[in-house]
């Protein structure tokens, strides 16, 4: 039963102009301080066909809790589909147990129908996977496929992550690095699968992704996708005939070191083409759930595919 609000509480909706309310919930809930230019990078999904599906709860001026769905193209055997990613699920230490997860999560999914969003789907972590499987009735089928490389590198990158003063300093040694590196343009195709369902890259998405600050090299003629956040994680990787994953790895594995980065992440829908051949190389672990809240997609969705790029935090 749809929930239109709770007692003590107020209902908003999420705007432009109330992202500053949520910067202090982000600190106590993630333990990260975001700036407000971050967050009307992330939230600005217009390109997609919508944008702010999502709502805050209020105790008094004080934002407590806070549920949205980030919108994004789908494409399935060339049909084209508005989907939208989970992300951001927060409620303050003192006002959790009270239902607001729910009342948010509802009404999310009321204004996401009314926007035209056919699919919700997420990678729920361990505290919110009860709330989506068991109260949202979110169908869970399958993991991520999780692969890690250990570096044996000063840890230059997690301690310019965590501390202001020295990430000027990395950032600068990080851009050095850089000049013997080839950049690729965001407008290069993965080659992804068409009897598959995933999202739709193109210009517009890799231009909207630009807000968790990941870029493209070549690297041993493969154009790959990644991102420095204390470990190297790699959110995708060309499928290039002929290409040598043994160079692919030891190429990564140096850059790795070079940047001072003690760990590479690399994350796949199991049986794909990268977690196929990666699995002839490396040790596979299991990664986040993929579940996904069907709203009339009309798709096959045990075929879903995604790669690390897909997780609204990369």
């Amino acid at each position: 039963m749809m929930q239109d609000g709770l007692p003590g509480y107020e209902i908003k909706r999420v705007t432009k102009d109330v992202l500053k309310d949520l910067i202090p919930l982000y600190k106590v809930t993630f333990g990260k301080r975001y700036s407000i230019k971050y967050l009307q990078q992330k939230f600005n999904t217009a390109g997609f066909g919508s944008e702010y599906i999502g709502y805050i709860a209020y105790a008094g001026n004080k934002a407590v809790a806070f549920y949205t769905v980030f919108p994004c193209i789908m494409e399935y055997r060339g049909h084209l589909l508005l989907s939208a990613q989970s992300g951001d699920t927060m409620t303050h230490p003192d006002h959790r147990g009270k239902g607001l997860f729910l009342c948010l999560a509802q009404k999310t999914y009321e204004l996401a129908r009314i926007e035209g969003i056919k699919l919700v789907f997420g990678f729920p972590n361990s505290n919110s996977y009860n709330g989506f499987v068991k109260k949202l009735l979110w169908k869970h089928e399958e993991n991520l496929v999780l692969y890690k490389i250990g570096i044996n590198s000063l840890p230059l990158a997690s301690v310019g992550a965590k501390h202001d003063t020295f990430r000027l300093i990395y950032n600068f040694y990080l851009k050095c690095i850089l000049l013997f590196y080839k950049k690729v343009n965001t407008s290069i195709s993965f080659n992804q699968n068409e009897e598959a369902i995933h999202i739709k890259y193109d210009t517009n998405y890799f231009t909207y992704k630009c807000y968790g600050n990941n870029f493209m090299l070549n690297i041993s003629g493969v154009n790959i996708w990644l991102k420095i956040d204390g470990s190297l994680f790699i959110g995708d990787i060309e499928q290039k005939q002929g290409e040598d994953i043994e160079s692919i790895i030891r190429q990564l594995k140096r850059f790795a070191f070079l940047i001072g980065c003690r760990q590479i992440i690399f994350s796949f829908t199991k049986e794909t083409y990268w977690a196929t051949h990666l699995s002839k190389h490396l040790t596979q672990k299991e990664g986040f759930p993929v579940a996904y809240y069907d709203m009339d997609s009309g798709l096959p969705l045990n075929k879903l595919e995604f790669s690390f790029s897909a997780l609204d935090t990369f």
